[in-house]
């Protein structure tokens, strides 16, 4: 490994040692939390296609793409709604389908 290679590596582990004692040593650290609904699981919990649920969730099946391939992360209603989905499929799906009729 050159030192060049090795500089960056050590200040890296130090930007993120500071950052987690909550210090701020350099304004472009950026912080990737991992975590939300894995949509994908959620859909198969439920045996439903892309599209179908797209449909149910009230997005494009684009938007469901984008989250099983993790592009985008669900926020706000739709990452509450999942996280029901998730907890409770069977549950959830009876009741957005009782809505829907």
């Amino acid at each position: 490994m050159t030192k060049r290679a090795y500089d960056r590596i050590r200040a890296g582990l130090e930007d993120a040692i500071a950052h987690s004692r909550g210090e701020a040593r350099h304004a472009r650290l950026h912080v990737r939390r991992p975590g939300g609904p894995d949509v994908g699981t959620i859909r198969g919990k439920l045996r439903l296609t892309q599209e179908e649920f797209a449909a149910l969730c009230g997005v494009s099946v684009a938007t469901i793409r984008n989250w099983e391939q993790g592009r985008r992360r669900p926020a706000g209603p739709s990452r509450a709604l999942l996280m029901l989905v998730d907890l409770e499929p069977e549950a959830a799906l009876r009741s957005i389908r009782r809505r829907a009729a």
